[in-house]
């Protein structure tokens, strides 16, 4: 397979992974998930799993029309406080006297008086009306795409399931929990929809409808002062726009293109390897407790462990930067995967590179190497899918990274590293490959395999790294 062509196969199936394990076993990785989409110009994208890009296109759509309510509500309660400066006729003076307009007025009785009054119709307030009728017209089309999909993949999981172990693929038969889940965000949007097709119908609008050129013109006029609730709705029109063009999958650099809305594949992998981990957790035992968008906590008995995404944590050696802690405490690793087994305080860091660069991999592995001496952990792992041999090295230490991949491959993908420091430190390599086996659950399963056996070394009684796999020892570096 081509070096292209395994790439997309990866993303492939890396997001048919993703929407079934997140989405099924640990619905808090689904925000992570949607966290990962970035405003970013690309030309160069690949295609996801098609119930992937139903199911959160859905969550995207209806965390946008949440947003919208939330900027009505907001402008509503905005509007009663509204004022505007205007000159005011009365025979009571409510302000300072306009001289020039009450000599005119005074024979009647009046006075001319500049004051604050209530002002039904700002700008602001009409482009927000403009602003929800199109989204509204916009989720019609997202809502129809989405249900569309649904039917579609129903309709084949249950063709495959009642044409026995020959009747479809087998990947198949794993998409019936995620079609339930995608069900009741379906049945959540069409709620939220109607709610804000009824709220939508108490807001002013312009008399002549906007051109896509007058529209953007008038939010570039009111943008700079606009009150949160606009710049809040603004960006989920902006977002239900893009969604008209589906949810991509993009790796750097960006280049520029029409594909605005993407997910980066990097960050993609990163999840999936923390599923992996999870995954491996609940068959040693451990079972979630507490979870949110990048922080889990695990217990088995009377053990806990707790596992962070892209989190800097207590414990750094960087104390400060020129004496300010402030900016040392901001400037700390963030590994992509920390495991803390808070019953015996040890960490394991982990780095995951989404590259078969030789250079770049060359790079990831120093770099577990430097959050293993920050943070002072016992254990550090890089992962990685493939390295690519063709790639020319760019220097010795690249070439130690081919020298450590031959050695991989032979020990079935999982190698441990030894650290001359005495205390029992040291550096796994990894292989996790989605587009490894025959399909993304063989590989999903062979990948969980490897990480279950550092886990298994890493949470026992007495932590013993490089048991049972073959150890180098010795400066990395050198290594080839």
């Amino acid at each position: 397979m081509k070096e292209e062509e395994k790439l997309r196969e990866r993303v492939r199936r890396m997001t048919r992974i993703l929407v079934t394990k997140y989405v099924e076993e640990f619905p808090e990785g689904s925000r992570a998930i949607l966290k990962s989409i970035v405003s970013k110009r690309a030309e160069e994208v690949y295609d996801v799993d098609r119930l992937f890009s139903a199911y959160f296109i859905a969550e995207a759509a209806l965390a946008a029309s949440n947003k919208l309510l939330s900027a009505i509500d907001e402008a509503r309660r905005d509007r009663l406080l509204y004022r505007q400066f205007q000159v005011v006729y009365d025979e009571v003076s409510w302000g300072p006297i306009d001289v020039a307009r009450t000599i005119a007025v005074y024979p009647a009785g009046l006075h001319a008086s500049m004051t604050y009054v209530p002002a039904f119709s700002s700008p602001e307030l009409l482009l927000l009306g403009e602003i929800v009728s199109r989204s509204l017209e916009t989720l019609d089309e997202v809502k129809g795409y989405v249900n569309k999909t649904f039917s579609e993949v129903k309709g084949s999981t249950q063709a495959a399931k009642g044409a026995g172990p020959l009747g479809g693929p087998d990947e198949d038969m794993s998409e019936g929990p995620v079609l339930e889940k995608l069900g009741e965000v379906m049945d959540e949007l069409e709620r939220i929809v109607d709610r804000l097709r009824a709220e939508a119908e108490g807001l002013e609008r312009y008399q002549v409808p906007l051109s896509d050129e007058e529209l953007m013109a008038e939010w570039e006029r009111l943008s700079p002062y606009a009150p949160r609730w606009l710049s809040e709705a603004w960006n989920a029109y902006s977002w239900l726009e893009q969604l008209r063009k589906g949810i991509w999958v993009t790796q750097p650099p960006f280049r520029g293109g029409r594909y605005l809305l993407v997910m980066l594949a990097w960050r993609l992998y990163e999840l999936y390897v923390a599923g992996i981990v999870l995954e491996a957790l609940g068959e040693l035992g451990y079972s979630v407790e507490k979870a949110d968008a990048n922080r889990f906590v695990l217990t088995r008995d009377n053990e806990a462990v707790e596992l962070l995404l892209n989190s800097d944590m207590e414990g750094s050696r960087l104390l400060s930067v020129d004496s300010d802690k402030e900016t040392a405490r901001k400037a700390r690793g963030r590994p992509d995967i920390s495991l803390k087994d808070k019953n015996r305080e040890r960490l394991l860091v982990i780095e995951c590179k989404f590259s078969d660069d030789p250079n770049y991999l060359t790079a990831g592995r120093f770099k577990a190497m430097a959050y293993l001496y920050e943070y002072g952990a016992q254990l550090g792992a890089l992962v990685f899918p493939e390295l690519n041999s063709e790639r020319r090295p760019y220097d010795d230490e690249d070439e130690g990274t081919r020298g450590l991949w031959r050695s991989l491959t032979k020990e079935g993908g999982l190698l441990c590293m030894s650290l001359r420091d005495g205390t029992g430190q040291a550096l796994y390599l990894i292989r996790v490959d989605p587009a490894e086996g025959n399909d993304a659950e063989e590989a999903w399963e062979e990948a969980k395999r490897r990480v279950r056996k550092v886990l298994e070394g890493f949470l026992g009684p007495q932590s013993k790294p490089c048991t049972g796999q073959t150890a180098f020892e010795g400066t990395l570096g050198l290594i080839s």
